[in-house]
């Protein structure tokens, strides 16, 4: 605490000039020697750039001067003695140190604020305090979960219906990146979104989120992977905060590639039938006013979204006509036929003859997603038998896989 408290009056007297300065991209180290000095230190601790070394040593004086306290734009603007504006101008700079784990988003208490609050994430403190070179390389190994590489997506064969089959590789193609910049660049000559909206939509297990992996790592791309309950907040406004702010994350990662030269990210809501379900009209209790203003904001931030946006759901009946038309291609995944499901079966137990893979296939009405799961039994009870499955034995997996419920019993009297 010392540490960061020592000059801090001093610092601060200056932040004001170092704002003014990067503004006008006219930076003097001479006007502000103990904030130039940290602005070094943090700049070459973390490999910064300069406008980011300034905010995150801007946010470390705040969240130490109210005692750790989360900060806001506002609040720096108050100690700068500032207008907001100034700070806000380097929203680029705190979406990047908070991708980077130098800085945590925090969610206000309050329901009515939409004002953003970040803090100093421990491993941070602990880095710059301890100058621990073990800390520093901790911290940059650690991940965005929300964010797959494409190195860390596991290749696997996938097998669908003929017509399917056909959508998925056509997709595929448009996203190559070498045909995909081309389409974009034609969509925008013609005064089209170049935003790619894509909807999967079908049965459960039937492989619609493994498609969506799988076509990232065929293209090279990473994916922005969103939990949809992670959005929905029981405070007033705070989904509809909570989307405008997963959408923003996902614009600044889209304006990060192409600065960088890097390939456009896919951003995937998985499951996505809470928050794309039917609107009332008109609405009739405050909750349902609140589902439809959500929803709007939705249909907003996808008409305006710039990359790959694709949507994944088990009920695409449950979603509102207006989001239907805001997708340009949209893929129904059908159960395998037994042809299909042979292939499955062949592909996860290679041990398996043609007479036993078709049985299989014609006997049980399995998705491709409760195939794995007998194969992953399977799989556990070799490992704790030792002893290899036969074909033969295969079945008594099958049979354990579907829930078996008992014809209700009725209550009262029956003539």
């Amino acid at each position: 605490m010392a540490a960061f408290n020592s000059g801090t009056n001093k610092i601060i007297d200056h932040l004001l000039t170092v704002f003014h300065a990067l503004r006008t991209h006219s930076f003097r180290s001479d006007k502000s020697v103990q904030f130039d000095v940290a602005i070094k230190y943090l700049r070459s601790f973390f490999k910064l750039s300069e406008s980011e070394a300034v905010i995150l040593t801007s946010t470390i004086v705040n969240y130490y001067e109210f005692n750790e306290k989360p900060v806001s734009a506002t609040m720096i603007a108050d100690t700068c003695k500032c207008s907001p504006l100034i700070v806000l101008e380097f929203e680029d700079e705190f979406k990047s140190l908070v991708i980077k784990h130098l800085l945590e988003e925090t969610v206000v208490d309050d329901p009515m604020t939409k004002a953003t609050f970040y803090r100093i994430p421990q491993q941070v403190k602990q880095a710059i305090l301890k100058c621990d070179k073990q800390y520093l390389k901790s911290l940059n190994g650690s991940k965005d979960e929300s964010i797959i590489l494409p190195e860390d997506i596991k290749e696997k064969d996938l097998f669908y219906m003929p017509s399917i089959d056909d959508e998925v590789k056509k997709l595929k193609s448009y996203l190559m990146p070498e045909n995909l910049a081309g389409i974009r660049q034609r969509l925008v000559q013609q005064h089209m979104k170049e935003g790619i909206t894509i909807m999967l939509y079908g049965a459960p297990g039937t492989g619609k989120t493994e498609t969506v992996f799988q076509l990232a790592k065929a293209t090279g791309r990473k994916v922005f992977y969103v939990d949809i309950g992670s959005t929905i907040s029981c405070w007033h406004g705070g989904t509809e905060a909570n989307v405008s702010k997963l959408f923003e994350k996902y614009t600044f990662l889209c304006k990060q590639a192409q600065e960088k030269n890097e390939l456009l990210p896919v951003f995937l809501f998985n499951e996505a039938d809470a928050l794309f379900g039917k609107r009332l009209n008109p609405p009739i209790q405050g909750s349902e006013i609140d589902e439809n203003h959500i929803q709007s904001v939705l249909l907003d931030k996808m008409e305006k979204q710039p990359g790959i946006l694709i949507t994944t759901t088990n009920m695409a009946g449950n979603f509102d006509e207006a989001f239907e038309r805001r997708f340009l291609f949209k893929i129904q995944f059908e159960k395998p036929d037994m042809s299909v499901k042979k292939k499955i079966w062949k592909n996860k137990l290679a041990f398996l003859d043609d007479e036993t893979a078709e049985n299989l296939a014609r006997t049980y009405e399995f998705s491709g997603g409760e195939i794995d799961n007998v194969v992953r039994k399977i799989t556990m009870d070799e490992v704790l038998t030792g002893q290899k499955i036969k074909n033969t034995d295969v079945e008594k997996f099958c049979k354990s896989e579907k829930l078996v419920l008992e014809k209700r019993k009725t209550i009262g009297f029956s003539s």
